[in-house]
């Protein structure tokens, strides 16, 4: 129907005047009060954040020796802020590194001919200087070897003595191109992530040793002090490539000094002190270094910076009155990533004991168009779940309507950006996978910002990051500060109803996700994927009702709020019943339509036998700075057991899910929702392994 053009301007003025009220409709109700929210909103600053930034990750410095004898630059930075702002119990923990640390000094890298001139300095970026360097000067011809991960690429080519070109990265090509081949040095161009979107960024790529703290590090040891590597960039590594293709012969000459320091690691903590109703604690961890070389304001100083601003939140707020002191105390600590927490968590085991959540920032408040990225709220393995992760999701989703409404939380140093997130399951990489390991079992949520185009490059600046973003980070973190805190906001009806409501939802959309395979299956296996699927959704009530059981003691003011959580968890046993007989009628439904006789599945003997095998760690004492060199790898991923149908993330959970009650059956039963279907056969002889190996014996009922 043709319309008027007087029934269009009034459609649009009525549009214009409605969007306010449509804006209006959209809820902002979630688990904590708007009045505490706002608060929050008000006092969080992304521009102090970014200061932040910009004074500990505005460029890569290069060390003088007086630092190393002293305190690190970052270490007093974070004490001094965290001292102004009113943290009590502020100290600095260190340790002896277990090796020498390597310190470039100079590091310059020239063409001779076809001309002279210099290529890059270590001086003008550290980046630059690939670390475990040897001193030394050597002049050679530059030869490209493509990837030089493989020995094709060296066919026919004078590599002895001579100066590598690539795009492989020095520590994976090393054993090739310099201990078999004989190259004097390698000048790599490669980068992780788009090389097209920043051409000129310079990866913080180093050459292979076997320093490192607890194993983290352990690679070949280097050959005698004849090798070297430079790191130079995408644009800069064309150039030369290009130059040699066209046939013009290039002699280059490398200048290096360094040497070796025996050095500490450090790492701050700071508290914000419970009311003395509970001696637990939630922990707010970010790493301050990623080894002592690379710097970066992204990765991950921003982590820094964030539960930084959102413990100075916290304290004047208190201090104010406008919220009440936590139940719980709140502890933050800034560590060397991964090896910091564990050499915390093994320091301190009685305190350890008190850490019921953590939340771990790594990589936030980026600028998400810049860096074609959205900040991650990555869940727990199923073997920690915990009520954390809905109330981080319920948080994450209020900010995200927030940015949508009439009054998105911005900062006036940053843009109008809206509130890019996604909630994602379980991945490692960070400080959050030693709380998850066996020996602590803490679950905790993780924040990041991924992908991240200058992600360990010379272009993870200050630039890159965003304060508005910084600013909706922070306030995340203290909402959730708040929620687990246990203080008069976290109120158990709002908390408990949205988790409750979540877990309703997964486990109605795992029972349509089954039903779905179900239809997928083939004739031949239908009555075996049925009873998979019965596991499956059995297996997600089972981790539905724990993280409902976490909200028992959440409120440890509220003697009547155990009492709700109760009837909420009955909520779901009603749910999980309900789930359990839409599967049978669908799968009623399909045997008709398939003119297939109905079965309902009875156990096998192999799933009696699995029913029967109680798997039970093996006591052990607990690792300690005396153990020297221990491989956190192996702790983190567990024993290297290779069975077919079992990666090792999913050996990793078998084993995590083991806590002397469970049945072998219902370990698999587990890791299947989590993961999909694990063989019956396959997992029996991964624990039987596990067993043969001493970290597990094998009970019978």
């Amino acid at each position: 129907m043709k319309r008027s053009p007087f029934f269009v301007l009034i459609l649009m003025v009525f549009l214009v005047l409605a969007a306010p009220s449509i804006h209006a409709q959209m809820s902002t109700e979630t688990i904590l009060d708007m009045n505490v929210l706002q608060s929050l909103i008000d006092e969080t600053s992304g521009a102090l954040q970014m200061h932040t930034l910009m004074e500990l990750g505005g460029y890569p410095r290069d060390r003088q020796a007086d630092e190393y004898a002293d305190t690190y630059y970052e270490t007093q930075y974070i004490v001094d802020r965290a001292t102004q702002y009113g943290y009590s119990n502020v100290r600095v923990e260190r340790w002896q590194a277990s090796e020498t640390l390597w310190d470039g000094e100079v590091g310059e890298l020239w063409m001779i001919e076809p001309e002279k001139r210099l290529v890059i300095s270590y001086r003008d970026i550290t980046t630059a200087l690939a670390p475990n360097s040897s001193s030394g000067e050597w002049t050679g011809q530059l030869i490209f070897i493509n990837d030089g991960n493989k020995d094709s690429d060296y066919e026919g080519k004078d590599i002895e003595g001579n100066f590598v070109l690539t795009s492989g990265s020095p520590r994976r090509m090393y054993n090739l191109a310099v201990k078999k081949y004989k190259a004097a040095g390698i000048i790599s161009y490669s980068v992780i992530n788009n090389p097209f979107e920043i051409p000129d960024k310079i990866a913080w790529n180093s050459l292979p040793t076997n320093r490192g703290f607890f194993g983290m590090d352990q690679q070949d040891t280097l050959p005698p002090p004849e090798a070297f590597g430079f790191n130079i960039s995408p644009r800069m590594g064309d150039v030369l490539r290009r130059q040699l293709s066209g046939g013009q012969n290039m002699v280059m000459k490398a200048i290096v000094r360094a040497t070796e320091r025996d050095v500490d690691n450090e790492l701050v903590t700071a508290l914000i002190p419970g009311d003395g109703t509970s001696d637990e604690e939630i922990v707010f961890t970010a790493h301050l270094f990623e080894g002592i070389h690379k710097q970066g304001a992204c990765d991950n100083v921003s982590g820094c910076a964030s539960i930084l601003e959102a413990g100075r939140v916290l304290i004047k707020l208190i201090d104010e009155g406008k919220i009440s002191r936590p139940s719980r105390s709140l502890r933050f600590l800034w560590i060397p990533e991964i090896s910091g927490t564990f050499l915390y968590l093994i320091r301190f085991p009685e305190e350890t004991k008190k850490m019921i959540a953590a939340i771990n920032l790594d990589m936030v408040g980026e600028d998400v168009h810049k860096n074609l990225n959205c900040l991650r709220l990555y869940q727990n393995l199923k073997s920690r779940v915990h009520c954390i992760d809905d109330i981080g999701t319920a948080l994450f989703e209020w900010m995200g309507w927030m940015s949508q409404g009439d009054r998105p939380v911005t900062d006036p140093m940053g843009t109008q950006t809206p509130f890019y997130y996604d909630i994602m399951p379980y991945s490692s990489g960070s400080d959050h996978i030693v709380f998850q390991m066996q020996e602590f079992k803490i679950p905790i949520s993780f924040f990041n910002n991924w992908p991240d185009m200058a992600y360990h490059t010379s272009r993870d600046r200050p630039d890159m990051a965003d304060a508005t973003q910084l600013k909706r980070s922070a306030i995340l973190t203290a909402g959730m500060a708040i929620a687990l805190g246990g203080g008069e906001e976290a109120d158990i009806v709002r908390i408990g109803s949205t988790c409750l409501g979540r877990s309703l939802g997964r486990l109605h959309q795992k029972s349509a996700d089954e039903l779905g395979v179900l239809t997928s299956s083939h004739d031949s296996v239908l009555v075996q994927r049925y009873r998979d699927a019965r596991y499956i959704i059995q297996a997600q009530t089972g981790f539905e009702r724990r993280s409902l059981e976490s909200l028992y003691g959440l409120t440890p003011k509220e003697s009547s709020a155990d009492g709700y959580v109760t009837k909420l968890i009955k909520e779901l046993d009603n749910a999980d019943a309900t789930a359990l007989r839409t599967l049978d009628a669908g799968y009623r439904s399909l045997c008709a339509r398939r003119n297939i006789r109905y079965v309902s599945p009875s156990r096998s003997n192999l799933e009696k036998e699995l029913a029967r095998l109680i798997p039970a760690d093996v006591p052990k004492d607990p690792p300690t700075e005396e153990d020297g060199e221990i491989d956190l790898w192996a702790l983190f991923m567990g024993p290297r057991i290779r069975v077919e149908g079992i990666d090792r993330f999913q050996g990793m959970e078998l084993r995590y899910f083991v806590d002397g009650k469970r049945s072998l059956l219902d370990i698999r039963n587990a890791v299947s929702a989590e993961f999909g279907p694990v063989p019956m056969e396959a997992m029996k002889a991964y624990f039987e392994q596990l067993e043969e190996k001493g970290y597990v014996t094998l009970k019978k009922k």
